[in-house]
């Protein structure tokens, strides 16, 4: 009888062991025992320190050693030691992983490659897929990404990685961007060549380069990246702009008195004195500057900063101005003016490239005269005589009117050489 119930005692708890065995199956973790044989047709592919999946890992041709670094997919995973492992599911973090030579299956929901592209699986997320497509460490290299992709993120840009896993679509050749939409209300202005914001392309307030708006955003031709309103990219930046809405033209300050009609071509300093550089002029009632305003941008001007094209404001003060010649303590503000001038002119052409071989020698010739403005810049500023020196200055601001106006029409040309 006791033997029976022994007997019968233990029946039970071969159930009840064979039930706990059967429940670890079902959670994907069996009991520890000497890590096996490869299945058939896998291998095991070492390296794998257990901070990622045997999915992830076997997919990764950039891990494993010789010959075992290919991309595959995972047909078993193991956590622990050869002596003593435990099989885990092939998405859980493990150290001993079988792989099969067999490409990777996709995620769910993972689209399949777009024409002309190619999946390149196995980033775990740590690189971009623009550098992991790149890279010839991690299988083959390719000049482009296309997009990424993954779980839980979706599609993803090529400059992210999102771990534990992205799917990378990749390719050699691409097309041409394609420019998005304006947004709503908002229209395209083509035609910058990169050298200026679109702010500026929008607003119109270094030239007139069609319909005048605001700007909303921009688009880069080349890399096919959304623009700020105060960013460009050379050669070619396409610019959303809204129609423009005239600012309300402030009071002026106390004391002060509005001088209308600057066209932008000079300082409000020089538009109330009726003192430009090239002489004097008569451009109404002499005064001093207070300040200045854009009726383009509603911005506030500084009385010696360039003036806001095609329309400026200027808010002027009763005092002194005219063509007199200056004292010698007033030719330091002058000769900074002029170097001013002279070198944002010369930023605008050095950043111009690509420029049409039928405009080059323009080009060049415009470059080696702001080079001669700045030598005669020198010399003025040895003069000692306050008329001679006023008079050297003077022929010095002329030359740089002039070759503002001749500067203006190159660009024009240039871009339209670009055009065709």
């Amino acid at each position: 009888m006791l033997r029976s119930n022994i007997g019968h005692m233990g029946g039970k708890i071969w159930k009840a062991l064979g039930a706990v065995a059967f429940l670890g199956a079902l959670s994907g973790v069996a009991d520890a025992a000497p890590l096996p044989a490869p299945p058939p047709g896998s291998f095991l592919k070492g390296g794998n320190n257990g901070s990622i999946s045997c999915a992830n890992f076997c997919a990764g041709a950039q891990w494993g050693t010789p010959p075992n670094n290919k991309s595959g997919s995972c047909v078993a995973a193991y956590t622990g030691t050869t002596a003593s492992a435990n099989r885990v599911d092939c998405n859980a973090p493990a150290s001993h992983c079988f792989c099969n030579s067999m490409p990777p299956p996709l995620p769910p929901g993972a689209p399949a490659a777009p024409s002309g592209a190619t999946i390149k699986d196995g980033n775990n997320g740590e690189m971009s897929c623009d550098a992991y497509c790149k890279s010839g460490q991690f299988g083959t290299s390719y000049n482009y990404c296309v997009h990424g992709w993954a779980g839980g993120s979706g599609q993803v840009a090529c400059s992210q990685g999102v771990r534990p896993r992205t799917v990378c679509y990749c390719t050699n050749t691409r097309a041409a961007p394609v420019p998005p939409p304006p947004p709503p209300g908002a229209w395209v202005k083509d035609g910058n060549n990169g050298t200026v914001t679109c702010d500026q392309f929008c607003g119109n307030t270094l030239a007139n380069w069609g319909k005048l708006g605001t700007c909303v955003g921009g688009w880069g031709a080349t890399s096919g990246n959304a623009l700020s309103c105060s960013q460009q990219e050379s050669p070619h930046t396409v610019c959303f702009c809204k129609d423009h809405v005239a600012p309300v033209q402030p009071a002026p300050p106390a004391g002060a008195w509005v001088k209308d009609g600057n066209n932008g071509t000079v300082t409000c300093d020089a538009f109330c004195s009726n003192n430009h550089n090239d002489g004097g002029h008569n451009w109404g009632k002499l005064g001093e500057c207070v300040s200045g305003w854009g009726a383009n941008t509603g911005k506030t001007i500084a009385c010696d900063a360039s003036a806001e094209v095609p329309h400026t404001v200027c808010f002027c003060k009763d005092g002194a101005g005219g063509p007199a010649a200056p004292a010698l303590a007033s030719f330091e503000k002058t000769h900074a003016m002029h170097a001013s001038r002279s070198a944002d002119n010369r930023a605008k052409l050095a950043a111009i490239t690509n420029v049409p071989p039928q405009h080059q020698k323009a080009h060049a010739a415009l470059t080696g005269v702001w080079g001669k403005v700045d030598a005669r810049l020198e010399y003025c500023k040895t003069v000692a005589d306050p008329k001679e020196r006023n008079a050297c200055y003077t022929e010095v601001g002329m030359v740089i009117k002039n070759m503002e106006t001749l500067q203006a029409q190159h660009l024009i040309n240039v871009n339209a050489g670009k055009a065709k």
